[in-house]
């Protein structure tokens, strides 16, 4: 499971659509480059090369995305 990150408790939901259109475009390009790239690409990006084989063959990651959110709660009156 990846975790779509955005800022803890802010209900801002910005950063989390912000990270997953970069994992979007980064998976995106992946799938694009040729075969011989891969490598290139899986080092400048920090994942296992399996990994990139696999996302590059299936169009997606190989793993469900977790994406939390919503309004935070409201302040508890005393």
């Amino acid at each position: 499971m990846i975790r779509t990150k955005g800022e803890a408790g802010t209900g801002n939901v910005v950063e989390a659509v912000r990270h997953m259109r970069t994992m979007n475009r980064e998976i995106r390009q992946l799938i694009a480059m040729p075969a011989e790239e891969v490598t290139g690409f899986a080092k400048v990006n920090g994942i296992p090369y399996e990994l990139a084989l696999k996302v590059k063959e299936l169009g997606r990651l190989p793993v469900v995305n977790f994406a939390a959110g919503g309004s935070p709660p409201r302040p508890m009156r005393r």
